[in-house]
């Protein structure tokens, strides 16, 4: 099967193979670019309307499947409503994910459908077979993840495990947190399972450059981004400067529960080169060693970051 992939940055790109290898192990797939010949096309869904998007679906044969990402709503209306079958990536719903990758592998051609809509300037008639729409998380919020994550022993870490420790806890306990970095204003909502904020998309604040407390007012206004909460909590842990090399040891194997998604471009590649290579099979921080030359103590903090979220476990 022959799948193009359009306007995508490498990270999402690598994620959606490693999904596509996870949920269609039978499929053999050549990965193109804007390719006309392909049986399936890709796209970030905020470029639907863009010349070389529109050129490209109209280019493809009856036949080929129609679909796009994103991770924000208002970047999928106009595809939503012209039949492109679509998967929100911030999800963490294994569920939608294997359906989407399903959806595709079995060739349920849209691109008619969604050809005549492009050409014609409307809304279809009858809604497309699959997910012609945003794909809707059918799992509860959960805050367990958070809740029962466990701090590291103090025989490791003395009294405190590091640097404002405690406020993880109180997130786990469903406590919500104010943080405050550089002017912006980070609301950790541990009832909603989310952040809100108006510090940029892709510059999450490093936990050690916050001022933290728990909240006590309601949220301000001007909250535009949203944001999952341990994602959130995560790439914070992860962008900081503080040392969890003593935390994790060489031979700890871990096992992958949740893909990462950095936002940031500085620090996106290692989490998911790691996550690539755990997702096919539990390893060691010494068996990461064949993913990158990065030093052993970048990565031991990733593993460490990840496990206080919940995102691998050890075994």
């Amino acid at each position: 099967m022959k799948i193009a992939l359009a306007g995508l940055p490498s990270a999402d790109e690598l994620i959606l193979k490693a999904q596509f290898a996870k949920y269609a192990p039978g499929t053999e797939i050549q990965w193109l670019g804007l390719d006309s010949t392909a049986d399936a096309v890709v796209f970030r869904a905020k470029f639907l309307n863009t010349p070389s998007i529109e050129k490209l679906i109209n280019s493809v044969a009856p036949a080929t499947v129609i679909s796009a990402v994103y991770r924000d709503v208002a970047d999928c209306k106009d595809a939503a409503s012209r039949g492109v079958y679509l998967l929100d990536l911030s999800l963490q719903d294994p569920i939608a994910v294997r359906d989407w990758v399903n959806l595709i592998c079995a060739r349920q051609a849209n691109a008619t459908e969604v050809q005549s809509i492009i050409r014609n300037g409307g809304a279809p008639n009858t809604p497309s077979p699959g997910l012609t729409k945003p794909v809707e998380s059918r799992q509860e919020p959960d805050k367990k993840e958070i809740q029962s994550v466990q701090v590291p022993p103090a025989s490791k870490a003395g009294n405190e495990a590091f640097p404002n420790a405690g406020l993880l806890q109180a997130v786990r306990e469903g406590n919500d947190v104010v943080a405050y970095a550089s002017g912006n204003l980070i609301y950790l909502l541990a009832g909603e399972n989310k952040v809100r904020t108006n510090h940029k998309a892709n510059v999450i604040p490093s936990f050690d450059s916050c001022r933290w407390s728990i909240r006590t007012e309601a949220v301000a206004d001007n909250m535009p981004l949203v944001m999952d909460l341990r994602q959130w909590i995560w790439e914070s842990l992860w962008n900081s400067t503080i040392d969890f090399t003593g935390f994790v040891d060489n031979d700890t194997v871990f096992q992958l529960k949740v893909w990462p998604q950095p936002r940031g471009e500085g620090n996106r590649i290692l989490p998911l080169q790691v996550a690539a290579l755990l997702q096919n099979e539990p390893a060691s921080v010494a068996k990461l060693a064949s993913v990158s030359q990065a030093p052993v103590k970048k990565k031991k903090k990733l593993m460490f970051t990840m496990q206080l979220v919940g995102f691998v476990a050890r075994v």
